[in-house]
């Protein structure tokens, strides 16, 4: 049962960060793309597991872990887009509901794993109730930022798991947050018309005050 302990302070743990991006994207750094790549470029701290016992992995290995990062910073983008300016509370049980389906439909075709009868009854009752708790309160362009979001985060955590089969936990951690740092990176070059970009970046992160590191 320590999966259950685990999983329950995960989400506890998540809604405290969910409540910190809000506040940061509504006051401080009002640009999505400079902020989701602020906190992609945050994972190069991921070289301090290098004395861990950091392996490289296969070729398809690799691939699997730096399309899982890269997909996941996906996700960040359009989940600081949908809740800069929508109630946390109203969009977070959608996005929450779209990315258990996006990763049951994702592991159903990656994953060698099946839900019982009684396992699916109970988890199409959980995303109901959760995604009925926000459905009528977004507009059309929240609404796709967060199917857009849930997408991007459920391949991320099945392709994520398919890595993990593979290898342990410090290795996985280690490269999927350089897929995370790739995306970002990937993020910054296409958007960096003019450079706007780094402008915003520099303007909204770099020069703001301490607490936004």
């Amino acid at each position: 049962m320590i999966w259950l302990y685990c999983a329950i302070l995960a989400y506890f743990l998540d809604a405290l960060v969910f409540v910190i991006d809000k506040y940061l994207l509504a006051r401080d750094i009002r640009n999505p793309n400079a902020y989701a790549f602020f906190v992609a470029m945050m994972s190069i701290f991921g070289l301090l597991l290098i004395p861990f016992g950091i392996v490289i992995p296969s070729v398809t290995g690799l691939i699997v872990a730096l399309v899982s990062g890269v997909s996941f910073f996906a996700g960040l983008v359009f989940l600081y887009r949908a809740i800069q300016f929508v109630d946390i509370t109203e969009v977070m049980p959608a996005i929450g509901a779209l990315t258990a389906l996006a990763t049951l439909a994702f592991s159903a075709l990656i994953l060698p794993t099946h839900l019982s009868y009684l396992q699916v009854s109970a988890f199409a009752l959980l995303v109901f109730g959760t995604g009925m708790m926000s459905y009528f309160h977004l507009s059309g362009e929240v609404l796709t930022d967060a199917i857009v979001c849930a997408v991007s985060l459920g391949f991320s955590f099945v392709t994520l798991k398919l890595f993990f089969g593979s290898t342990d936990f410090v290795n996985g951690l280690f490269w999927t947050r350089w897929g995370v740092v790739l995306g970002g990176f990937f993020c910054s070059r296409c958007l960096n018309h003019g450079g706007k970009f780094w402008a915003r970046f520099r303007g909204q992160v770099l020069k703001r005050r301490w607490y936004s590191f």
